[in-house]
């Protein structure tokens, strides 16, 4: 898997390739079925990258936005990315590592259906958190999902 920055021109061949359950999280978060929510996502954070897999297809993208002090991580994928889980796990722990210490948290939500997604947020040392029952356009139940730096104090 090669990861590369992401462009305006990955969010529009990768929109129409999107798992269904990105696709429902998307539309129940934001009311917006359109390519838009991924440029907007692309456009709004302070780094966003691409995965490609081996023979070249588009796998996710993913970034983290700015929020006051905290993080918002977000991912977006094909279902092609489930032939790559453990390098997302392993990957996807060491991306987290590194930005963790610029932000106060990290935190977004995840639809209470998208099953993979939580637990792969959770195998990246995320907490998932309650259960907001009414979150984002539809009023749909999504988790909250979490990870704060460890303390200056705390051994690393």
């Amino acid at each position: 898997m090669i990861v590369r920055p992401a462009t305006v021109a990955d969010c529009r061949a990768l929109f129409p390739l999107l798992r269904e359950c990105d696709r429902r999280e998307i539309e129940l978060a934001t009311g917006d079925s359109t390519v838009q929510v991924l440029l907007d996502s692309l456009e709004s954070s302070e780094e966003a990258w691409v995965g490609i897999g081996d023979q070249g297809e588009l796998l996710g993208i993913y970034g983290v936005a700015r929020i006051g002090d905290m993080g918002g991580p977000w991912m977006l994928a094909t279902p092609d990315v489930y032939r790559y889980s453990k390098e997302l796990v392993r990957d996807g722990r060491e991306w987290v590592k590194g930005i963790l210490p610029r932000y106060s948290m990290l935190f977004n939500f995840v639809h209470e259906d998208n099953t993979r997604s939580i637990a792969w947020l959770r195998k990246l040392g995320f907490t998932i958190g309650k259960l907001v029952p009414e979150y984002g356009a539809a009023k749909a139940p999504f988790y909250l999902f979490h990870q704060s730096p460890p303390c200056a104090s705390q051994s690393p």
